[in-house]
């Protein structure tokens, strides 16, 4: 939530209808043998991500102000090292095109909306992720 003393308050809302995370295997070497390092190649899905900043108004109502209009993404993720080696260490990612045959359809884009509502909802939280640590 991003306060605002001037208008009660509002909130970045991010959302997604659903995730899918397929594993397609690895490569290179046997499942028994530990020692070698193998590829782990993943689909990953996001159906209908979308981003809304959401305005306190006069008592409990709100108003949205959309961001991003909703959007579906999917990339193919090839893992290469340890699996626990740390936050996107060793991570390949490649976003697809669709395909009919892969069951993928082109989206056609994204769409941002950018009003003085949306600008000041990233200005604020810009503030509070790039603050300086205390």
């Amino acid at each position: 939530t991003i306060s605002s003393a001037t208008e009660g308050g509002s909130s970045l809302v991010i959302k997604v209808s659903g995730i899918e995370l397929l594993s397609l295997g690895r490569d290179g070497a046997s499942t028994n043998d530990v020692t070698v390092k193998s590829k782990l190649k993943q689909r990953i899905k996001l159906d209908e991500l979308s981003c809304a900043v959401l305005v306190r108004g006069l008592g409990s109502e709100f108003t949205r102000h959309s961001m991003i209009d909703p959007f579906s993404y999917t990339a193919d993720v090839l893992r290469i090292g340890d699996r626990f080696g740390g936050f996107l260490t060793g991570v390949q990612c490649f976003g697809l095109v669709g395909a009919p045959e892969d069951g993928l359809k082109d989206q056609g884009g994204l769409s941002f909306h950018i009003g003085h509502v949306q600008v000041r909802a990233m200005t604020q939280l810009g503030a509070m992720c790039l603050a300086p640590v205390e």
